[in-house]
């Protein structure tokens, strides 16, 4: 699961700087740099701050933070051929304005 990602792709698509995020969120521009590198693991509060300011339901950042990896090997080529359509279709819904 790459939580950091996730985060980072919906920061981006609102077009807010790690800072203005961290102000909103209440924590450091350095902190949330570690989440997005991975390099920190952040609390489910915190992950429910992000996923507020993003207005998105928390299931949906971490939706988008699926990896490969973290789906059985049974289940990995439905994985791959569903994973983009979908996550396109949730952007569009989510992410719209």
């Amino acid at each position: 699961m790459d939580i950091g990602s996730s985060i980072k792709y919906f920061r981006d698509q609102r077009g807010l700087s790690q800072k203005a995020l961290a102000e909103a969120i209440g924590i450091t521009a350095s902190y949330l740099s570690l989440v997005e590198s991975n390099q920190k693991v952040p609390t489910i509060g915190l992950l429910e701050e992000v996923a507020r300011k993003f207005d998105v339901p928390l299931p949906i950042l971490m939706f988008f933070a699926l990896e490969e990896k973290d789906v059985s090997v049974r289940k990995r080529k439905m994985f791959r051929s569903l994973i983009d359509p979908v996550r396109s279709m949730v952007s569009s819904s989510f992410l719209s304005v």
